[in-house]
């Protein structure tokens, strides 16, 4: 398991907390914020002007091995923690135009469980469009994978 956890790229990117910039980090390796839980950085292909993921600290591999009320819990933090990033942004349009959401297996590239967070949504292109849409079988909303993870935790 700690094999894994250092050929996660996005578990390398939040490490870089610890370390000095060196001539080899590239934007896409910054951490923009992060807290005690959580670490916001870019997107390396991102679909809009705005593209950032929120990431666990802890390696957490992806939202559909989720259950139960400590991991919606975290959902809704993720998603506060990156609507306050955008928010500390300032720009009119990521207040209204933004879109937040959790890939599914197998639309997912890294197994560590990472929020896109994209403004303007509305710059983007088609193949954007459909695989970042909302609330489908592959890409939900962050109340919304709160609510599968709540219900997933609750069954007996």
């Amino acid at each position: 398991m700690g094999n894994q956890k250092s050929k996660c790229p996005f578990c390398e990117v939040v490490e870089t907390i610890y370390n000095e910039p060196n001539e080899d980090s590239t934007d896409n390796d910054r951490v923009l914020s992060y807290n005690d839980k959580y670490a916001i950085f870019p997107d390396k292909h991102p679909a809009a002007k705005h593209h950032y993921l929120v990431v666990p600290r802890k390696h957490i591999n992806n939202p559909k091995t989720l259950e139960g009320e400590e991991y919606a819990k975290m959902v809704e933090e993720m998603y506060g923690f990156g609507k306050q990033y955008l928010e500390s942004l300032d720009t009119a349009e990521l207040a209204t135009d933004a879109r937040y959401g959790f890939h599914f297996p197998p639309f997912i590239s890294i197994e560590h469980l990472h929020l896109h967070v994209i403004c303007p949504a509305s710059s983007m292109n088609f193949t954007h469009t459909n695989l970042f849409r909302e609330n489908t079988w592959y890409f939900l909303s962050p109340p919304h994978l709160a609510e599968v993870i709540r219900q997933k935790g609750s069954r007996v």
